[in-house]
């Protein structure tokens, strides 16, 4: 198994969070946040090799709009770990597949995701979440483009504009170094729920939820550095088969990279990777091993 798991949740640690479980491919990378989250947690799509600088700040590498925020609410609740007490939660960084993964669980509902970098288009990401609803509620959705950019030493888009296009969203910004980028995201609803508006890169959904029913929605987005000749145009059908290819690449680049460590476990000390756990606070030798599930270790 190669996977690194984090159970339960502490907001002294978003930050710390957020760098272990990132993932990219090269050209892309997204820190390893919450749909929730926003620029105060740190949220970032990275495009890798663009740098900007603002006024006499130094250069710093660019990050691009949130395609993948997502933010449940029912009549007096937010569902979200930055605002109430959930029963469950955790989140799974899969080695093997460069996938992020969370799973929180409240009283009335189970909130489920999963994204990828793609490794076989260097400039897509997706994104499938799910609600399943525990008991019969009606829920409120925000999803879609977050406008929030977190930067250092920004603003980076002195110039940017967000429209909804053909029902796909579309991000079109002039950095200080007029280096002009764009941004186009298809989003897909279950049938049954109602959309009620969208403003500022953000769809407002109503979800009447029914007790042991699970509400899907996918998100692809793409990241062009070059004004794109057409929209792109992904069905909702398609986040499988990308997630597939995305997948196909990963297992030949493991074929030729796999490294087993033989040896007796318990003989090997968790020192070798403090050096990117000692962030978390308050952990204590055997919460390390925790997180080094994801090296194979054969007798």
């Amino acid at each position: 198994m190669k996977k690194l798991v984090k159970k339960g949740f502490q907001l002294d640690n978003v930050i710390s969070y957020g760098n272990m479980f990132l993932i990219g491919n090269g050209h892309l990378g997204y820190r390893g946040t919450l749909e929730e989250f926003s620029k105060d947690e740190m949220v970032g799509l990275n495009v890798v090799g663009v740098y900007d600088q603002y006024k006499d700040k130094w250069k710093e590498s660019l990050n691009m709009p949130n395609p993948f925020f997502a933010l449940l609410k029912s009549e007096d609740k937010q569902f979200s770990v930055l605002k109430n007490i959930h029963l469950d939660h955790q989140v799974t960084l899969d080695l093997s597949k460069a996938m992020f993964k969370r799973k929180t669980t409240y009283n009335e509902v189970e909130i489920k995701s999963e994204r990828f970098v793609s490794h076989y288009h260097d400039n897509l990401l997706a994104m499938k979440y799910e609600v399943k609803v525990l008991k019969d509620i009606k829920l409120n959705l925000t999803i879609g483009m977050d406008e929030n950019i977190y930067e250092i030493n920004g603003p980076h888009f002195p110039l940017k504009e967000i429209t909804l296009n053909n029902n796909v969203v579309c991000f079109k910004g002039k950095t200080n170094s007029n280096k002009r980028m764009y941004e186009q995201v298809n989003y897909h609803f279950p049938s049954s729920c109602i959309v009620n508006s969208f403003n500022n890169g953000l769809f407002d959904v109503t979800i009447n939820g029914k007790e042991n029913k699970t509400y899907t929605f996918i998100v692809i987005a793409k990241i062009f550095e070059k004004k794109p000749k057409i929209l792109i145009k992904y069905k909702k059908k398609d986040y499988e088969m990308l997630k597939r290819k995305h997948i196909e690449v990963l297992e030949n680049k493991w074929k030729i990279s796999d490294v087993k460590i033989k040896g007796n476990k318990d003989n090997i000390h968790p020192k070798a990777f403090s050096e990117v756990l000692k962030e978390i606070k308050g952990k204590e030798e055997e919460k390390i091993m925790e997180y080094t599930e994801g090296v194979r270790f054969d007798s």
